[in-house]
């Protein structure tokens, strides 16, 4: 069966922010592909279809710098979304393989690499870029228990919880239940 597909980027060795230069305060402009209802999250992978003839201008573009900023629109009804259009917080992410689809779209793998705070727009058209400055990752707090403690803990709650629930529910009794007010009523008076 011949496939319909045709691979546009090849997959390549992810390159580390260092490498590519947009670690730090990185200010350097990079394309913006804007997503409707759609958050990429450092770390992940995400399969993105892109359709807008300015979005698959900008996967086209790519070289081999495949490093891009991902950023949610605030309506996804927009079909032109300007830099007013996107919220201020978007995700870096590279580029790992395109794949054009028979219906002329894009359908693009992406795996998101750090949360950033994007800055001025210095190209609007034929697609954005922005400079952005990288947010760094919050390290979770460090809980007082133990991490091997901490089920027992949670098993210890749940099972306090259990008992209370039985002793409430074996205060009830089923008579005069038949109608909604012999409920209330019933939860009232306590049994």
């Amino acid at each position: 069966m011949p496939s319909d597909f045709v691979s546009v980027i090849q997959p390549t060795a992810a390159k580390s922010a260092e490498e590519t230069g947009s670690g730090g305060s990185g200010k350097r402009p990079a394309p913006v592909l804007p997503v409707r209802d759609t958050v990429l999250f450092p770390h992940a992978v995400l399969p993105l279809t892109v359709g807008r003839e300015s979005s698959i201008q900008l996967i086209q573009s790519l070289g081999e710098e495949k490093s891009i900023l991902v950023v949610a629109q605030r309506d996804a009804r927009q079909d032109a979304p300007q830099a007013a259009d996107l919220y201020a917080i978007g995700t870096r992410a590279t580029v790992h393989k395109v794949v054009k689809m028979p219906n002329q779209s894009l359908f693009v793998f992406t795996e998101g690499n750090e949360r950033v705070h994007l800055g001025e727009f210095p190209q609007i058209t034929p697609f954005m870029t922005a400079d952005s400055e990288v947010i760094p990752e919050i390290e979770p707090a460090k809980s007082p228990f133990p991490l091997r403690a901490r089920p027992r803990l949670y098993c210890a709650s749940a099972l306090a919880e259990a008992q209370a629930l039985r002793q409430v529910a074996s205060g009830f009794t089923t008579a005069g239940l038949v109608q909604p007010e012999g409920l209330s009523r019933s939860i009232l008076r306590g049994g």
